[in-house]
């Protein structure tokens, strides 16, 4: 999780290998469940969930960054509207 807070270029790559992971560790972790206290599993598995809730917020939150600051939709919209003017007259 530390890792995840370092600045780089583009993080997504990074957060969605961290939420694989995460998500193997849950994996192991349901495997493992009849090994130790279950209550012991259940703190370490609702964690779990809690920063796999976290790293799906943080790629959610930077997709939506890059999907508006992408001036495409805008560009199309412009000439899609230039079109249909030029047609109507």
């Amino acid at each position: 999780m530390g890792e995840l807070h370092s600045p780089h270029d583009n993080p997504l790559p990074r957060l969605k290998k961290a939420l694989k992971l995460l998500k193997d560790a849950e994996v192991l972790a349901d495997d493992s469940a009849s090994y130790v206290d279950s209550e012991t599993m259940k703190d370490a598995i609702k964690q779990l969930h809690q920063q796999q809730g976290q790293i799906q917020a943080m790629i959610i939150q930077l997709e939506a960054q890059a999907n508006r600051s992408n001036p495409l939709p805008w560009v199309l919209v412009g000439v899609l509207a230039l079109v249909i003017l030029a047609v109507s007259f």
